[in-house]
């Protein structure tokens, strides 16, 4: 890098410091994996898979809703511990490897903004984030209301992280405020159902603590990494840079971090489009192999979660007990085992470290699937113009119809290829999954267990 190359990144990071980073535009399609702002990542569907940004109806023509069961990842986040300590190496090396101190500076500013106090608290913007969320299900709740509802009528669900509960407070907020309901709502904490992968004891052996689990992200690892510290090297005006995996992860960790919580971008700049792309793949592919269908323990035992799911919709159905709302909160280790048992964003070809180019186009994604607050929820609609009659036989109920949402918009259920589905096909579609839902089987760490 040239003199006037290096002093042109220096006077971007000063800038982004001193005004902050206001080009919106740029940073708004930048993927950050499950670091991406809900925001942004809504505005890629838009600007890459032609998703409309509009709000989109929950009803179908002829049809009334009459209940939404949802589950939503917390907000926007602090880094954590380890990020944190991470940065601090990052930026011990820079200084060994002679980086001017005019842009260390900068970057080392930023980074002790993050305290280990509030590792992985909820930030302000993550609050704000469930707020608006909460207000726009408000919103179409009240359209469902009758004259007197009741608390009954409603339920909350948190994991007993704070970033969970923060983030379910936050929602309920907004929720309440929309819909005016003139009574407040408890807060049940199940981590069984929320944390599954923390209680599945075949899951942790066998996957979370078992490195050769996610050996194809190891691979990769060795792939990309040159690449990048060469790049990064070459605009912080060095010669060479020898960061680790994770050291680089903690890099970009920090980089989405400060453009969600603080809107400056110090350290985005260090990544290029093509760096975020290989990290993306990175992040991908461990998620995949850890948390996705790499294998069937990764989401099998989300199964508890699911069933709780649909028992209200099962319930409703049968007038055992007849809410109109019900919201659950938890993490990307929900999320996407959730979206993988539900058979969404499965690609025919796995993710592996030598089949990058060809996974250029691949659904499983976690910048779309697991950004900060993403959420799926089923919407029951009453599609019978007459008195509603109870049935205990769910096989059918095919006066109602189920319409699945993802982050907010209608998505095609897998079961009819349509985004609005009679509930008794959806019902028996999961009926395997339910039925032989034994987690304590499920979990059972056998003598002879294999992935």
């Amino acid at each position: 890098m040239n003199r006037n190359q290096t002093a042109r990144l220096v006077l971007v990071i000063i800038l982004h410091v001193v005004i902050g980073f206001d080009d919106k535009e740029f940073e708004k399609f930048r993927k950050y994996s499950t670091k991406t702002t809900y925001e942004n990542s809504v505005a890629q569907d838009e600007h890459y898979y032609n998703i409309a940004a509009s709000e989109m109806g929950w009803n179908k023509d002829g049809c009334k809703p009459v209940l939404v069961v949802g589950l939503f990842r917390h907000g926007i986040r602090y880094p954590g511990e380890q990020d944190i300590t991470n940065i601090a190496k990052v930026v011990f090396k820079m200084k060994v490897a002679g980086v001017a101190a005019s842009q260390v500076y900068p970057l080392e500013v930023v980074a002790n903004k993050f305290l280990m106090a509030q590792a992985k608290d909820l930030a302000p913007n993550g609050k704000r984030e469930l707020h608006d969320l909460g207000k726009r299900f408000g919103k179409r709740v009240k359209k469902i209301l009758g004259n007197a509802p009741s608390s009954s009528e409603f339920a909350f669900f948190s994991s007993s992280k704070s970033r969970a509960i923060g983030s379910c407070e936050s929602f309920k907020t907004g929720f309440i405020n929309s819909t005016g309901l003139p009574f407040g709502i408890g807060t049940g904490i199940d981590d069984h159902i929320l944390r599954f992968f923390d209680d599945c004891s075949k899951y942790v052996v066998a996957v979370s603590e078992n490195k050769s689990a996610t050996v194809e992200a190891a691979k990769f690892h060795d792939i990309y990494l040159p690449r990048i510290n060469e790049r990064i090297a070459k605009k912080l005006g060095i010669h060479h840079l020898d960061l680790d995996k994770d050291e680089v992860k903690s890099l970009l960790v920090i980089a989405a971090t400060e453009v969600a919580v603080y809107g400056t971008a110090t350290w985005a700049p260090l990544l290029s489009d093509e760096d975020l792309e290989l990290l993306e793949y990175a992040a991908d592919i461990k998620n995949y192999w850890k948390k996705g269908y790499g294998y069937p323990i990764n989401y099998e035992p989300s199964c508890t979660l699911l069933r709780h799911m649909l028992q209200h919709l099962d319930d409703y159905i049968s007038c055992r007990m007849k809410k109109k709302a019900v919201f659950y909160f938890g993490h990307t280790e929900t999320v996407i085992p959730m979206l993988s048992i539900l058979g969404l964003f499965n690609d025919t070809e796995q993710l592996m470290a030598d089949n990058y180019d060809r996974q250029r186009l691949r659904q499983f994604r976690t910048s779309r699937l697991s950004p900060f607050a993403s959420n799926i929820a089923f919407v029951l609609s009453d599609c019978s113009s007459s008195e509603s009659v109870c049935s205990s036989d769910l096989s059918s109920a095919d006066r109602f119809s189920v319409r699945l949402l993802f982050k907010e918009r209608p998505l095609n259920f897998p079961v009819c290829g349509n985004t609005d589905c009679p509930y008794s096909a959806v019902r028996k579609q999961y009926a395997s999954r339910i039925e032989a839902c034994n987690f304590s089987e499920l979990c059972w760490v056998g003598d002879h267990d294999e992935l």
